[in-house]
């Protein structure tokens, strides 16, 4: 074959369309772990010439150039190489061979190239299809953009041996495949305070995630679960992944103790609640960081402040005497993680609330809450709710109970004092009018933030739980951990907020990513349902084309004990 430039008009045209949209590939895991991406575009010839058998496309990573007897030279510029992968089609019937190697080394390929074996490509616009090109580089590398250079010779020859010589390439242009980025990592720090807390965390990706406990590297499945307890290495985990993970911890003592846990540090959190009675209860914010960290804290007009060592640490409180404020605000100097906890002092009941994130430079909490869960069995449970005003003034607030139907079923209007909290029981203090209350709303005239409150009435019940009350709802939610086994029970509450219906999906899974069961609802405007988990499920996840609030709940019915979680949310990568 001889290749050589078309003299004919002098005129051909190439223009790269029909790229694919993909997201850059990010560098996680080893360091001499591979890490590749793929991609196609189709090549427009706007040509009069006939393209014979024979005509080859090449491509190159930038750094090396082939010359028409298709001998390389020149080395990469770039840490990535091509795969002896992909095929190349085209409009008109063209018969292109597999891939062909032209040039490498020990990192892989630099030059690959294409054949059209059969057909003559005769038309006004020959469109011809990369597909599937890849190229790879170690997570070790650095991050940038992948160009590769196309270049077509044009067998003018119209014979199929083997040629010795041939002249310039037609057409040459560089395209920007995608690119290779940094990991991004989800890092935080993990308390896992003593034997019997049970850390869950699940992969709701479609691809493996890979997390590093400490020095420990493990690769999560999608859809799997991971649970983690003290007897790992210790009591406060350094953590990050790729992708955010939801997790959940866990304890089953003299109660259930649960919370959901953000998977990053922070320096600014608001504890919205403490419990009032110091001769009965004790407040504690339990705190995992990785280095030393100053915390100061606010607590009505009360200040403190402490250094503490890089580990996890209990930080007790009780409700100030001069501010008469049962909330508490936490700064730390370094990021860390934490969560709130109040417990009996005989230990008869125990609760777990994590903290909200703030930025100092905004209003903390909402002028819209929701309490998206009020037990209808009010032999057995009680509900109530603890609002706090981080605010210099007084805070109204119209509470608004619905039916699980949907149908509005009371309303009230509180007053939550400046600097104060507001403590509740639905259908004792708040909302008497109606035992139909299933769920209900809070809308403020300023920012406040708050939880709900769950607990037992048994006389042998030592069931508490405190959960966030969110102020928005979710597309997307997630339950990390349900128990079933044993005498466990676990449900979900959801309810939708919004005036229209919401077709909702909920997926059960096994902690080893099987899918259990699926079900689809549709929830009517206001409308509020109760899930039982099925049997040997171990985590779930709810999607909805409109915004649902959710709870998961954990419980153990011959003792009334209870605990609770708000679904979660990844945040954004």
């Amino acid at each position: 074959m001889i290749y050589k430039r078309c003299l004919v008009l002098a005129l051909v045209f190439g223009t790269l369309v029909g790229i694919t949209a993909l997201a850059e590939e990010e560098l996680c895991g080893n360091l001499n772990q591979s890490v590749c991406l793929q991609n196609s575009a189709t090549v427009t010839l706007v040509n009069n010439v006939p393209i014979p058998p024979g005509s080859v496309f090449v491509l190159t990573v930038p750094g090396v150039s082939v010359n028409a007897r298709f001998e390389p030279s020149g080395q990469p510029t770039v840490p990535f190489r091509l795969e002896d992968h992909g095929s190349v089609t085209d409009n008109l019937g063209g018969v292109w061979g597999p891939v062909k190697p032209l040039a490498g080394d020990s990192k892989g390929f630099s030059a690959i190239s294409f054949t059209l074996l059969e057909n003559t490509l005769n038309g006004a616009s020959q469109m011809i299809t990369l597909k599937d090109i890849r190229v790879c580089q170690l997570v070790s590398d650095e991050p940038g953009l992948v160009n590769l250079s196309v270049s077509f010779y044009q067998n003018t020859n119209g014979k199929k041996e083997s040629a010795h010589h041939a002249n310039q390439v037609t057409l040459r242009f560089d395209k920007n495949f995608s690119q290779f980025s940094t990991c991004k990592r989800f890092a935080g720090h993990l308390p896992l305070l003593q034997q019997g807390h049970l850390l869950a965390i699940t992969n709701p990706h479609d691809e493996r995630v890979l997390i590093t406990l400490d020095d420990e590297r493990i690769e999560l499945r999608p859809n799997r679960q991971l649970l983690i307890d003290a007897s790992f290495g210790g009591s406060a985990f350094s953590y990050t992944c790729n992708r955010p993970l939801p997790m959940v911890l866990f304890e089953d003592g003299e109660d259930l103790s649960v919370t959901a846990l953000d998977s990053r540090d922070n320096h600014y959190w608001v504890v919205p609640h403490l419990a009032r009675d110091a001769s009965s209860w004790e407040n504690a914010w339990v705190f995992a960081s990785g280095e030393s960290v100053s915390l100061t804290w606010a607590q009505g007009d009360d200040r403190g402040g402490l250094r503490f060592q890089p580990g996890v640490h209990q930080l007790g409180f009780e409700v100030s005497e001069t501010g008469g404020a049962s909330w508490l605000q936490v700064h730390g100097n370094r990021a860390h993680n934490g969560y709130l906890s109040f417990r009996r002092h005989d230990e008869r009941g125990e609760a777990w609330v994590n903290a909200v994130r703030i930025d100092p430079s905004e209003a903390i909490g909402s002028e819209l809450l929701y309490l998206p869960h009020i037990a209808m069995d009010r032999v057995n449970f009680w509900t109530g709710f603890s609002l706090a005003n981080q605010n210099e003034e007084a805070v109204s607030v119209r509470l608004t109970g619905y039916a699980a139907s949907g149908a509005l079923a009371a309303e009230e209007v509180l007053t939550v004092q400046p600097q104060s909290n507001l403590l509740g029981v639905i259908g004792t203090t708040h909302l008497l009018s109606t035992d139909q209350v299933a769920w209900a709303k809070l809308e403020a005239d300023a920012p406040i933030t708050g939880i709900a409150l769950i607990g037992s009435n048994r006389e042998n019940g030592v069931g508490v739980s405190g959960i966030l009350l969110p102020n928005q709802g979710q597309t997307e939610q997630f339950f990390p951990l349900l128990r079933t086994d044993g005498a466990f029970w676990s449900g979900l509450t959801i309810a939708n907020p919004s005036a229209d219906e919401v077709q909702m999906d909920l997926e059960f899974f096994d902690s080893n990513g099987r899918l259990l069961e699926s079900r689809s609802e549709t929830l009517q405007p206001h409308e509020k349902q109760v899930t039982l988990v099925p049997r040997d499920s171990s985590h779930a996840v709810c999607r909805a084309d409109g915004e649902l609030l959710a709870y998961a709940f954990i419980g153990v019915s011959e003792s009334g004990k209870i605990g609770g979680y708000l679904g979660q949310v990844l945040p954004e990568p």
